[in-house]
């Protein structure tokens, strides 16, 4: 049978023009509500020409596996979530996926779509509106390194370092603003999701669900707890990935333990200390210092922090094709280490 999708979202309803292409828009919803749509597996062939002096030299085609999305109207949220119940017979594990910084909506269906793919499961998508960066902001790193590297060209290199640290800075910000602003909408959207789905599944045929949670979307989840410390106690999920956490890693137990969403035993964090985007947010968050750029808990420089705890932890450093990896469990090319390691967490198989 096929598997299920539910997406849930605090962004804002595109209109016009912008709403053929995407339902949903990258801003916050200005009427600050959660909406949910149900999403159809969309294969999508994209077209690309290349062309020199006017003429196409070469055409590539590919597919673009994303999503298609219809927006459930408010009032029909709880009949819409039953019947997803009642149709469900799949037997395959849920995966609630919080994703985390500089995801459209367009990029956050892809990287879904590809989790759902590679391990065969239903999914929960939870969207925010993180923000994209400039897609030049890396290059520009690199270069502005390159030039800096290169003593002729010292004083180059350290102005196109300069404006693109500050231009990721900017973004970066933005993003972590509206985290704090998408903490309720979680906390809403969990009550919803936990009493007319995952307890009516837990009822009806009982199967493994994980709360998979990237980057930045652990800030979001630590806010909606903070925020409300019994917001997220309806349910609780067999197992936890805390994936690439950018969060810092002092005391970060101090925050994880307490959680009811899982068992400690059965909360898995992972790190790998090549991690370039947490690298580059140690930097954002310490203004910048180098010395502080293995302090978030996706890159920990080291394991002193794991100590005398419950929680679990996964080390993806050094395993081979990882590298300076962050996407790390749904990257393509993943190794077959990669996969055993994540495979049982978000599966339960």
């Amino acid at each position: 049978m096929s598997l299920q999708t539910i997406f849930v979202t605090n962004r804002n309803i595109n209109i016009g023009k912008s709403r053929k292409k995407h339902l949903f828009g990258n801003k916050l919803s200005q009427d600050r509500k959660i909406r949910f749509a149900a999403a159809e597996k969309d294969d999508k062939e994209v077209i690309k020409k290349y062309r020199v002096n006017n003429k196409i030299t070469r055409t590539t085609t590919s597919i673009k596996k994303t999503y298609k999305l219809s927006l459930i109207d408010s009032g029909n949220v709880d009949t819409y979530l039953q019947s997803v119940v009642d149709g469900c017979d799949n037997d395959r594990p849920w995966v609630f996926f919080l994703h985390g910084n500089n995801q459209s909506l367009s990029k956050n269906l892809i990287k879904s779509r590809k989790i759902q793919d590679e391990y065969d499961v239903n999914i929960i998508i939870f969207s925010w509106p993180s923000f994209s960066y400039d897609p030049k902001t890396v290059p520009k790193l690199i270069i502005g390194g390159l030039l800096v590297a290169n003593p002729s060209s010292q004083l180059l290199g350290k102005w196109v370092l300069k404006k693109a640290f500050k231009d990721k800075v900017k973004q970066y910000n933005r993003a972590r603003k509206c985290a704090t602003k998408t903490a309720h909408r979680l906390n809403q959207a969990f009550k919803v999701l936990a009493d007319s789905l995952l307890i009516p599944l837990k009822q009806k045929n009982n199967p493994h669900t994980c709360l998979l949670v990237h980057s930045l979307g652990h800030f979001v989840l630590r806010e909606a707890i903070t925020l409300d410390t019994l917001a997220l106690t309806d349910y609780q999920f067999n197992t936890c990935m805390l994936h690439q956490a950018d969060e810092v890693d002092k005391d970060h137990q101090d925050w994880i333990t307490p959680m009811s969403l899982v068992k400690n035993e059965n909360t898995y964090i992972t790190r790998n200390k090549k991690d370039f985007v947490l690298f580059t947010s140690g930097l954002v968050n310490n203004h910048p210092d180098v010395t502080q750029a293995f302090t978030r808990l996706g890159n920990r420089g080291d394991r002193d922090s794991e100590q005398g705890s419950q929680l679990k932890y996964i080390d993806f450093t050094g395993i081979n094709d990882v590298g300076l990896g962050h996407g790390i469990a749904w990257d393509d090319g993943r190794s077959d280490e990669v996969d055993a390691l994540c495979r049982p967490v978000l599966t339960g198989l």
